[in-house]
């Protein structure tokens, strides 16, 4: 007899997936583990460092060479899924900073984003220079890409929450790119970030949201 829904219920979360097979579950665990080994291999020396290697990082990971190559064809393919923890380590950092909190208006939620990201970057100089880094690969290129749209559009579903305003969204993939620029200039200038440069980005990031709500209003 067909099983019920209301026993696919007690036996289960209806539709919900299926337990991994042990060798794929190894598999996904080795993976795991190589793109860790290289994160801290990449934190402790930097992105350019000999002793990031592909025989390095299979030490660290505790896999055989031809097991990391079963995983990750070269090394720039490594690369791009360590910028792509990183990507969504840094996501959640700012998302916890800000979440479950009120805010005044947009500029107080902002400025706690923009300190939760200088402390990010401050707390991981080697994976900074690595985000960073102006010969970066095509792989991490489009790791960045995504990235800026993200937060582009998390941008500007905060600017219409706050104002009421659906702003065009060329104005928040302009703050976003800007931002991100001069963050790189104050951790190029300081590593523990240029309190100068940081204190120029709030101010750049206020009255360029403030002059964008003032023509959302004129027009």
């Amino acid at each position: 007899m067909a099983q019920t829904a209301a026993a696919a219920h007690r036996d289960g979360q209806p539709g919900s997936p299926a337990p991994l097979p042990a060798s794929r579950r190894r598999g996904q665990e080795s993976r795991e583990r190589i793109v860790a080994a290289a994160l801290s291999l990449i934190a402790k020396h930097g992105p350019r460092s000999r002793e990031v290697s592909v025989r390095a990082i299979a030490a660290g990971a505790g896999v055989s060479i031809g097991a990391l190559y079963h995983h990750f064809p070269d090394l720039e393919r490594i690369m791009s899924a360590v910028a792509e923890r990183y990507m969504n380590e840094m996501m959640a950092a700012i998302g916890a900073a800000t979440a479950d909190r009120e805010w005044a208006d947009i500029h107080g939620f902002i400025d706690a984003r923009i300190t939760a990201y200088a402390e990010f970057f401050a707390a991981r100089p080697g994976l900074r220079e690595f985000w960073f880094d102006d010969q970066a690969s095509d792989g991490v290129i489009d790791v960045h890409r995504r990235y800026r749209e993200m937060i582009s559009t998390a941008m500007q579903q905060a600017f219409a929450r706050f104002t009421g305003v659906t702003a065009d969204p060329v104005i928040f993939q302009i703050s976003t790119v800007v931002s991100g620029s001069l963050f790189e200039l104050a951790f190029r200038r300081d590593p523990k970030g240029d309190a100068v440069v940081v204190a120029e980005l709030r101010k750049f990031i206020r009255r360029y949201f403030e002059e964008k709500l003032e023509e959302s209003s004129s027009s």
